[in-house]
C-alpha cells in the first residue's frame, strides 16, 4: 500500500498550508501528477483511498485548503474564497516545480480546478469535476448554507458517526455503520479536550454566506478555459448541487468530455463507487497521451474550423486536410516539385520556369480570425515541403 508524506508550503499572505503527497513509483517522474482538491468543509483524508489506488502509477497530491485539516487558519476570513484557494494551489505547484498536472476537484475543489484552468493556461492535462459545475442548484446551496460553520461536538466516534448519518442519510442511502464511521473520521478530529470536533475553521462560512461567494463570476467562462483537455464530469444521481441539465450542457460545451452519473448517490460521490475506477482510468489514459508543445501547436487532436464549415456541420479535425490540400494545389499549379538539386546535404526543390517568380511572396497577409493557421500551420507546412516561408 502506498504511503504519503506531509507536504507544506506557504501562501502569499503567510499561511502555512498542508497537503498529503503520495510519491508514486520510482519511474513516475515523466507522468503528470494528480492534484486532488476537496469540498468546502473537507480535507485531504477524503482522497486517501483514491490516492492510494492512483499512486500505483503516478504521484498524487491531496491538498488541504486554508482553514482545513493541517493547513493554517486565515486571520482574514474573507480570504476563504475560491480565487484565493486557486492562488494557494498555484503556489504549491510552483514550489514543487510541477509544470503539468491532472486535477481532481470535488465540489469547491472543482470550482478551484476551473479557475486554475484560466490562471495556468496549458498546465492542466485533464480535469475531473466531481458533482460541480458552472451553475449550482439553489436548493443545494440553501442546504449547505444551513450547516456550514455550525460547530458540533461528540463524546465518542460512534456518536459522531450517528450524527453524520442523520445529516446525510439521503445522500448515501444504504450505507453501513462502518461507512458512516469512516466518514466521521474524515470530517472530524479529536481535540485537546478529548472531544470530537469538525476539522475546519468555522469562519469559512462567512464569505460563503454572501451572494456569489461560493463560486465567483462567470464560471461558464472558467469551464471553457479547460479547452480541449480530457474532462470527466461525475454526477451523483441524487445531487442537489449539479443538475442533470447542467452536467449535460458541460459535456456538450467541451470537445473531450465524458459524463458519469452514479445512481443512488447525492452530493457528493466519494469516488469509491462502482464504475468510478474504470472511468478514471479512461480519463487518465487520455490525459497522459503525449501532447508536447510542438504537436499541440502544429497538429493538435482537433483544429478549429471556420464558422462557415462549422455551420455546414463539418468536423473541425478535418480542417487540417483543407490546408494541406490548398498547399499542394497552389504548388503543383506552379510546377512543384520541379527539379531536385543537392542543397546542404538534402534536397531543394525548384519551381519550373517563370513560376518561381510567384514564390515566395514578399508579404503574407494574415486574417485576424485565423491567425493560428496562417502564423503556425502554414509556415510549418511550407518548411516541411522544403520551401521558404513568406519574408514578412
Amino acid at each position: 500500500m502506498a504511503d504519503y508524506r506531509d507536504l507544506f508550503w506557504w501562501s502569499a499572505d503567510g499561511i502555512r498550508l498542508h497537503a498529503r503527497d503520495y510519491p508514486g513509483p520510482a519511474d513516475a517522474d515523466g507522468v503528470a501528477p494528480v492534484v486532488c482538491m476537496p469540498g468546502l468543509t473537507r480535507n485531504a483524508r477524503d482522497y486517501d483511498a483514491l490516492a492510494r489506488r492512483l499512486a500505483a502509477r503516478r504521484r498524487v497530491i491531496a491538498v488541504e485548503f486554508r482553514g482545513r485539516g493541517d493547513s493554517g487558519y486565515a486571520k482574514d476570513p474573507m480570504t476563504y474564497v475560491p480565487l484565493i484557494y486557486a492562488q494557494d494551489v498555484a503556489a504549491l505547484l510552483d514550489q514543487e516545480k510541477i509544470d503539468r498536472f491532472a486535477a481532481i476537484g470535488t465540489s469547491l475543489g472543482g470550482i478551484v480546478t476551473m479557475l486554475l484552468a484560466g490562471m495556468l493556461p496549458g498546465r492542466i492535462a485533464g480535469a475531473l469535476l466531481n458533482d460541480i459545475g458552472p451553475e449550482i442548484e439553489p436548493g443545494g446551496l440553501s442546504r449547505i448554507r444551513g450547516y456550514v460553520g455550525r460547530s458540533s461536538t461528540y463524546p465518542t466516534w460512534m456518536h459522531a458517526a450517528r450524527g453524520v448519518q442523520e445529516a446525510n442519510e439521503d445522500v448515501y442511502p444504504g450505507w453501513t455503520i462502518e461507512q458512516w464511521l469512516g466518514m466521521a473520521k474524515r470530517l472530524y478530529r479529536l481535540n485537546s479536550a478529548g472531544r470530537i470536533v469538525l476539522d475546519y475553521d468555522m469562519k469559512i462560512a462567512e464569505p460563503f454566506r454572501l451572494p456569489g461567494g461560493e463560486a465567483g463570476p462567470d464560471m461558464w467562462r472558467a469551464l471553457a478555459a479547460l479547452g480541449e483537455v480530457p474532462v470527466l464530469v461525475v454526477r451523483g444521481g441524487r445531487s442537489d448541487i449539479l443538475s442533470a441539465a447542467t452536467a449535460g450542457r458541460m459535456v456538450a460545451a467541451l470537445p473531450d468530455a465524458e459524463l458519469l452519473t452514479l445512481p443512488d448517490v447525492g452530493h457528493a460521490p466519494t469516488l469509491d463507487e462502482p464504475g468510478v475506477d474504470d472511468a478514471i482510468g479512461r480519463w487518465l489514459a487520455r490525459a497522459s497521451e503525449p501532447r508536447d508543445a510542438l504537436r499541440r501547436l502544429v497538429f493538435p487532436e482537433t483544429l478549429p474550423s471556420s464558422s462557415s464549415s462549422a455551420r455546414a456541420g463539418f468536423r473541425s479535425c478535418l480542417s487540417r486536410y483543407v490546408w494541406i490540400d490548398a498547399l499542394t494545389n497552389y504548388l503543383t499549379a506552379l510546377g512543384f516539385p520541379g527539379d531536385a538539386t543537392a542543397a546542404g546535404g538534402g534536397e531543394e526543390f525548384k519551381l519550373r520556369g517563370d513560376a518561381a517568380a510567384f514564390w515566395p511572396g514578399a508579404t503574407h497577409v494574415v486574417g485576424k480570425d485565423i491567425l493560428r493557421f496562417h502564423a503556425v500551420y502554414w509556415p510549418a507546412l511550407l518548411m516541411a515541403a522544403g520551401l521558404p516561408p513568406p519574408r514578412r
